[in-house]
């Protein structure tokens, strides 16, 4: 992408020295009827800080929408027979009786793979907490 060419006057650098603190560069350019992108350059030539857009702030807690799944903090989640450990769904994928689950799909993570059936797991008979992960459960 190249810079947007402009011829500048005096009197268009003087507002714009004058006003770049106080407008963005899209107000500046249509104030003065040239491209955004020739203000911006010309800020940039004059080592001006123009008003920058605001980025909003990332969320510090995950959106609402998102739920973790019961299994990510359940001791039966990985299959461990020396243990007793394991639920129909860690071991052959086969859901487990009793649970409260919704059916869901996941995207495949290439263009083209099929997508894979899952659920969201609400509820589950088999599940034991795991100490390590204390306080995040769903």
């Amino acid at each position: 992408m190249g810079r947007s060419w402009h011829r500048w006057t005096s009197k268009e650098i003087k507002f714009l020295r004058e006003n770049c603190a106080k407008l963005s560069y899209r107000d500046i350019a249509a104030h003065l009827g040239i491209p955004y992108g020739a203000v911006k350059g010309k800020a940039s030539d004059l080592r001006l800080n123009g008003i920058k857009p605001k980025k909003k702030p990332k969320p510090k807690t995950e959106p609402k929408w998102f739920r973790r799944q019961l299994c990510e903090t359940c001791q039966n989640a990985v299959p461990n027979p020396a243990k007793g450990r394991g639920c129909s769904w860690s071991i052959r994928l086969e859901p487990v009786d009793g649970w409260t689950a919704i059916p869901t799909n996941i995207r495949p993570a290439r263009k083209g793979d099929p997508k894979v059936k899952s659920y969201l797991i609400l509820d589950c008979p088999q599940y034991l907490a795991d100490e390590r992960a204390k306080g995040e459960t769903a």
